[in-house]
């Protein structure tokens, strides 16, 4: 599946609106800034085709070439991974939370009353 600029900006943009709407309704203290944007990198291809985060990672493994291109100092460029890796991180862990949180919500309490 290839992907274009185009569909990449849907994609993003529907998740901001998703998140802001979620934000709206729980009043406010959601994702940061940050977390927004990797969620929308991690939500970019479907599990099949790999993360965009983790090639996104190998390109920047040549911090002086992405230095060059981006004209930022490659230091700067070096701590991109492990910013990344740390919030993709934070995102699992809060999705992991969010998911047990409504695993509780949905469990069945047997009464006593069933058919024997």
């Amino acid at each position: 599946m290839t992907l274009s600029f185009q569909r990449l900006c849907e994609i993003m943009d529907r998740k901001k609106t998703a998140l802001r709407e979620e934000d709206d309704m729980e009043g406010g203290g959601g994702e940061s800034a940050a977390m927004t944007v990797v969620r929308s990198g991690l939500d970019i291809r479907s599990d099949e085709c790999g993360s965009f985060w983790d090639d996104f990672m190998n390109v920047c493994n040549n911090a002086d070439g992405m230095a060059e291109l981006l004209d930022v100092p490659a230091e700067q460029i070096a701590n991109w991974s492990s910013k990344i890796r740390e919030m993709v991180s934070k995102i699992e862990a809060a999705d992991d939370e969010e998911a047990g949180s409504s695993d509780k919500k949905a469990s069945v309490i047997t009464t006593g009353t069933g058919m024997e």
